[in-house]
């Protein structure tokens, strides 16, 4: 746990959408799995996680340890917080998150 919490991050800003900022803290990294990606994200109010977009061969999958935010799925809008899991499959509908809450979602 504590190797988690000093885990300073690496800043990404998706190069077609300015407001699509996140830390990325990479699990993976510190275990040195390289099969799949396992990050915990930390997004500031205000700001999406990434680019609307989808998978063609990978699923993906997201579980919310802090914060609300809306999931916009396809032509969707969901409400997600604290506890809620979310997995999008390879071939399926365009996603993104947006923070639009007062404090850090994770």
């Amino acid at each position: 746990k504590a190797e988690i919490e000093a885990l300073k991050g690496e800043k990404r800003v998706h190069f077609l959408n300015p407001n699509a900022q996140r830390l990325n803290k990479s699990l993976g990294d510190l275990t040195g799995i390289k099969g799949f990606g396992f990050n915990i994200i930390e997004i500031q109010p205000g700001f999406d996680s990434t680019e609307t977009h989808m998978h063609y061969h990978e699923d993906e999958c997201v579980y919310i340890l802090q914060g609300t935010a809306e999931a916009y799925i396809g032509d969707e809008v969901i409400g997600v917080g604290e506890g809620d899991f979310i997995g999008y499959r390879a071939c399926g509908k365009p996603h993104k998150l947006v923070n639009n809450s007062d404090v850090t979602l994770r």
